[in-house]
């Protein structure tokens, strides 16, 4: 029912003529997302005589006006805007930080991200795929069940990539629509710059999806190549003639063209040439994002540091140590000062000293991939402290290499 058009839920409710008592059967206070999506459609009288008549809910009125507040992006009423956060519950705050105007911008990035991480993922599985199908292929042949097994992963990671590439279009253009990017010609000028002639791998990586699932599942092939010079190596592959053969929607256009450049088309270098652009394209989106929505930006970040500054004097209730207690930084509780002091101060590169400590720090081989990346963004932070080493040429026993 909470699905149904606002104009048409508001003229059943008053039709049936509820009243917020039929609806929430609530009496201790303590409200979920889908309470607060229902109140919403009662006019203000019916919420106002509610609220000063039980005293109970007095925690869902401050919402309201919290999400006010945040639908404005004001940044007035410091004092107000903190004594309502610390009366809010968990979902009271996600209800109202859900009306600022920058939180679906917010959340789309984070999607943005996620997507990526997921497409990495599914790239790597790939490469693994490949070397279990050579494997397999020196120790019995293509026509193995050992060969098979490999081949499956290879297929459906294949799809789980091409799955992935569609979810960043969709989420790309929902942040279009956010910062209203639509109709901006510069920001058409940046994609085409970034993709360059690789618009042809874009077009079929997000039209394979749509060919697996109304045509038929393509398998990738492990194609072995020896040279006299360069030895043997190994490629994942598709039949170009099939799925020109089969594929009616590549009868023209970008993705056609690509396909009709080689017999086989090398899945690993078009999956990896799509990944390095769209991790550049991901980087603009977030840059646009922060320039065109300077101002809710900064009122969304003031918010959630409002929240996160309740939440530390909460946690100092129960230990009154913590209010003194300044939050460590993960560097700082996994790398001794001296050992950092060394690996930042030494003549590697900043790429080396990321993998430096992230190697010291996950020694153990405990860490989550979620720990891993926070660590790798702690350290980036800390290398743009970094002094840059003055430049040289390389000399061994006074020759110049």
């Amino acid at each position: 029912m909470c699905r149904m058009p606002k104009d048409c839920f508001e003229t059943f409710l008053l039709r049936h003529r509820f009243c917020l008592r039929d609806v929430i059967t609530s009496r201790n206070g303590q409200f979920t997302s889908e309470d607060f999506s229902i109140v919403k459609y009662f006019s203000e009288t019916e919420k106002l005589w509610w609220f000063t008549r039980f005293g109970s809910y007095i925690k869902l009125k401050c919402a309201f006006l919290l999400a006010e507040h945040m639908a404005s992006n004001s940044t007035d009423q410091a004092e107000g805007f903190a004594l309502v956060v610390s009366k809010l519950s968990d979902d009271e705050w996600k209800f109202a930080l859900d009306y600022s105007s920058y939180h679906k911008v917010h959340v789309a990035l984070n999607n943005l991200d996620t997507v990526y991480k997921a497409m990495v993922e599914s790239a790597t599985r790939l490469n693994a795929a490949l070397a279990g199908m050579t494997s397999a292929k020196d120790f019995g042949g293509f026509k193995t069940e050992f060969y098979a097994h490999e081949q499956t992963i290879a297929t459906s990671n294949l799809l789980n990539f091409s799955a992935l590439y569609a979810s960043y279009i969709d989420v790309c253009r929902r942040i279009r629509k956010y910062t209203k990017l639509n109709e901006v010609t510069s920001y058409d000028r940046s994609l085409v710059r970034i993709i360059g002639k690789n618009s042809g791998e874009h077009k079929f990586v997000k039209d394979l999806r749509n060919y697996i699932l109304h045509n038929e599942i393509v398998e990738p092939e492990c194609n072995i190549h020896y040279d006299f010079e360069q030895g043997r190596s190994s490629n994942l592959v598709l039949d170009s003639s099939q799925l020109l053969r089969r594929g009616s929607t590549w009868w023209k256009g970008p993705a056609r063209e690509f396909i009709q450049r080689a017999e086989r088309i090398d899945i690993l270098a078009t999956v990896n040439c799509v990944v390095k652009d769209v991790a550049r394209l991901i980087e603009l989106h977030h840059k646009l994002a922060k320039k065109r929505l300077r101002a809710e930006k900064s009122a969304y970040d003031k918010y959630v540091y409002e929240r996160r500054r309740f939440r530390h004097l909460q946690n100092a209730t129960i230990d009154i140590g913590a209010v003194f207690k300044r939050p460590t930084s993960l560097v700082s509780r996994l790398i001794s000062d001296n050992v950092l002091e060394l690996v930042m101060n030494s003549a590697l590169s900043d790429d080396d000293v990321i993998v430096v400590i992230t190697m010291i720090a996950n020694r153990y081989e405990n860490l989550g991939q979620e720990k891993l990346d926070l660590l790798r963004k702690e350290v980036t932070i800390l290398l743009r402290q970094r002094p840059e080493l003055p430049k040289a040429s390389a000399y061994l026993d006074g020759r110049k290499l």
